[in-house]
């Protein structure tokens, strides 16, 4: 008996997803700031083999001078480097703040920072409850 065999090229580049893995969790302080408080809502995604996380701020920071101005996706940011993560800040006109924490060595930052905060401002543009924050479950990319 002959059993037909379908071989398919496998798909070798990476998925144009980004999950996000846990999250949005209350959290108090943030690490790659001077010593603080600050109340955020946190999530991590999955993003291009790296972890990426997010922290929502229901307040307006004011930028540090050592932070360089930049831009992603249309999006006017802050931007901190160290050895250890590259932070984007951006801060919205309706008085909340984001940062994006991840590796320095993530390729096309720019790609997840413009997409999370496009479907950030439209999830926080429909919703009816102020005092909650939804992540986007998954960002797609093209």
């Amino acid at each position: 008996m002959l059993v037909p065999v379908f071989l398919y090229p496998q798909d070798t580049e990476e998925p144009d997803v980004s999950i996000l893995k846990r999250g949005p969790i209350q959290i108090q302080g943030l690490d790659f700031l001077p010593p603080n408080a600050l109340p955020a809502d946190y999530g991590l995604y999955d993003y291009a083999g790296s972890e990426v996380s997010v922290y929502f701020l229901r307040r307006e920071i004011v930028p540090n001078s050592t932070w360089q101005k930049d831009e992603c996706g249309g999006y006017s940011l802050w931007v901190l480097d160290s050895d250890v993560s590259r932070v984007f800040f951006y801060q919205d006109s309706n008085g909340w703040s984001v940062f994006i924490e991840m590796d320095p060595d993530v390729r096309d930052t720019c790609k997840f920072t413009g997409q999370f905060l496009r479907r950030l401002r439209y999830f926080l543009g429909i919703s009816r409850d102020t005092r909650t924050v939804s992540f986007p479950a998954v960002l797609e990319f093209s």
